[in-house]
């Protein structure tokens, strides 16, 4: 199954909920409407036959009911809006600082880098939850404002291995889509619980009026009556809701425990080292994963483990048990040797230099870079240590501050040609604040040092940084960005691809998300926008050799089933910048299947002289990452086939 597929099984998934949560609300509505039907039966009998059917009660119930749920579950999901950074937030997660020099956190930010550059994600933010269980989560609604949420059990009782594991298998659920439909069962199932809190609240008004009531001596018959009705009432929303909680549980154990066994897994694959994240679930089971907070039950199918107590022995459990997940991974874990039959996969050097682009596996067929969308291996996170391990240790701490990691975007964009450099450096000297300004005096005198396969794996470095900016400081970024790509009148690969890079991952933090609904299931009604990006490829890709540009077009149009004799290459006009964006945002409105063949087009022409460039390869990232299609760095390499 390909990234495409998963993402078309977690919309299936989303169905399954829908369904679930339906017949929740069907159910609590009938169990408080009987309820009420023989209260109403019970005061009437012996002056009217009993009767099941009241449909002025039935509806009132049904408004009632719908109306809590429906406004809890609006609430829940509006707190939510802001995506994994709100459900770090409810937690109690507090953000660790990109800069820290705590050994134990700066040991998760490493592994954390390090999975999101070998895997094509932005690297997320990562929360700090101080509770004392081993567990973690991901939560997003995707890739792009995706959080890492890990406790502080887990940095005390995990090594490098185990902890790698556990980010591992968080990682799965970034890549599988799983996190979307995690952080709306959240929204939704708070509506259904909801009404045991306002039972909970009628049932405590009731007694404590009528302790005061008793204290006073006041309050006749009528008024003692209404208060046991409020009373009973109130124990009666506290019962449906008890069907919530059981539907809860059923709904996210039914979507819940088979991903987690696919997590588990693809976290082995990942590493290729069982032993990790089998030596975690180890110390889980010894030691304890429960958490303390009182959003635990809202959040506990997102969990790494189990964060709170399981009921109906475990079968409404949203995880499977320890002993069954490690029997899965590697039975010979289950034994008391702590390893497992195969030596864990030594950690990779961090002082290993990188030579080009050999350091990972070689491209052999343009196929081989689609099916590589939303995977992440082994392979790739030894090259993301190495990529990350070339850049200087002072660019790399320069890129955990703010003014440093300012400064490496505006180095990275100083021409090579000393002309248009020193315009450059006059605009900046102008329009930086001071200490920003002497960041990038330090840096540029070390930028130089960065390889090509490194440049926009230290600017991925620097978004976190990035993100911690006010907004007014990233307003003055994004227009010191524009003026310094459009100084020199012509706009290079690199400059498109960090361009876009940044209003990708940033925009949304310093503005309102934008929602991209589903709308195109054909390609059809998208070549205006897909044609001219095409060319693009084509034209960056053979700057000096124009009919190589019209013949790696045409291999991308042939994969979009156009016809070459009848399409043209368009020309390209204007703000090369503009274009792009405005091209995928369009684009963005695709279903899968057409985000796989204009992918699949891209890549053709990327690669149509069967040759693809550093630069190719960051606008071939920059196109998918924008599809929201994580792709993992690509190793460029001349090949033949």
């Amino acid at each position: 199954m390909d990234f495409f597929e998963y993402q078309e099984e977690a919309r299936k998934r989303t169905r399954l909920l829908v369904f679930y949560y339906a017949m929740a609300v069907v159910l609590i509505i009938a169990a408080v409407y009987l309820a009420l039907v023989f209260g109403v039966t019970y005061r009437e009998a012996g002056r009217h036959p009993p009767s099941l059917w009241h449909p002025s009660l039935l509806l009132w119930t049904t408004v009632f009911v719908g109306g809590v749920i429906g406004i809890g579950t609006a609430f829940k999901v509006s707190s939510l809006a802001s995506g994994g950074k709100s459900v770090a937030r409810m937690m109690g997660g507090q953000l660790v600082a990109a800069e820290t020099t705590d050994p134990d956190e700066r040991r998760l930010l490493n592994i954390v880098e390090e999975m999101a550059i070998a895997s094509g994600v932005p690297v997320p933010p990562v929360y700090l939850i101080d509770e004392a269980g081993i567990n973690a989560f991901a939560a997003g609604f995707n890739p792009s404002d995706a959080v890492i949420g890990v406790t502080r059990g887990c940095l005390e009782h995990l090594d490098r291995d185990e902890l790698q594991g556990v980010i591992a298998h968080e990682f799965s659920h970034i890549l599988n889509g799983d996190m979307r439909l995690n952080i709306r069962l959240i929204g939704v199932l708070f509506g259904i619980l909801l009404l045991t809190v306002i039972g909970t609240w009628l049932t405590r008004i009731a007694f404590y009026s009528g302790m005061t009531r008793r204290r006073t001596s006041r309050g006749g018959g009528k008024e003692g009556g209404a208060r046991l009705a409020m009373m009973l009432f109130g124990v009666l929303l506290i019962a449906a809701g008890s069907i919530g909680v059981f539907f809860g549980r059923l709904i996210k154990s039914a979507i819940s425990r088979q991903r987690e066994f696919l997590s588990d897994a693809s976290a082995v694959q990942f590493t290729r080292n069982a032993a990790g994240i089998g030596g975690a679930l180890k110390k889980i089971g010894r030691l304890s994963s429960r958490l303390e907070s009182f959003h635990a039950e809202e959040a506990s199918h997102m969990f790494f483990a189990n964060g709170v107590k399981s009921t109906f022995g475990g079968l409404l459990s949203t995880h499977p048990p320890i002993e069954e997940r490690i029997r899965r991974i590697d039975p010979s874990l289950l034994q008391d040797a702590r390893t497992s039959s195969q030596p864990p996969r030594p950690a990779p050097a961090t002082d290993a230099p990188v030579s080009g682009f050999t350091a990972g596996a070689a491209v052999t067929d343009p196929a081989d870079i689609t099916s590589r969308i939303g995977t992440l291996d082994a392979r790739g996170l030894d090259y993301a240590a190495r990529i990350i391990a070339a850049i200087p240790e002072s660019l790399r701490m320069a890129a955990r501050t703010s003014h440093g990691a300012r400064a490496i975007v505006y180095c990275l964009l100083l021409s090579s040609e000393k002309g248009a450099a020193e315009k450059q450096m006059a605009y900046l000297q102008q329009n930086l604040p001071e200490l920003t300004l002497k960041s990038v005096g330090e840096i540029s005198r070390r930028i130089g040092d960065v390889t090509a396969a490194a440049r926009l794996p230290l600017v991925e470095l620097a978004l976190p940084a990035l993100q911690q900016l006010e907004k007014d400081e990233y307003l003055q970024l994004k227009k010191n960005v524009k003026s310094l790509i459009l100084t020199d009148s012509k706009v290079s690969i690199f400059e498109l691809a960090l361009s876009r890079n940044l209003v990708r991952h940033l925009e949304p933090v310093y503005g309102k998300p934008e929602k991209m609904p589903v709308t195109y299931r054909s390609i059809r009604p998208l070549l205006p926008q897909c044609l001219p990006l095409i060319a693009m490829l084509g034209r960056y890709g053979n700057e000096d050799d124009p009919q190589q540009a019209i013949l790696d077009f045409t291999a991308g149009i042939e994969q979009l089933g156009c016809d070459p004799a009848a399409t043209p290459m368009p020309e390209t006009s204007g703000d090369p910048v503009e274009t792009f964006a405005k091209a995928l945002k369009v684009l963005q409105q695709a279903d899968g299947k057409v985000k796989k063949k204009l992918v699949n087009a891209c890549v053709a022409a990327a690669l149509g002289n069967r040759k693809v460039t550093v630069s190719e390869a960051e606008l071939l990232r920059a196109v998918a990452d924008s599809l929201d299609c994580p792709l993992p760095p690509i190793v460029v390499s001349d090949f033949t086939g």
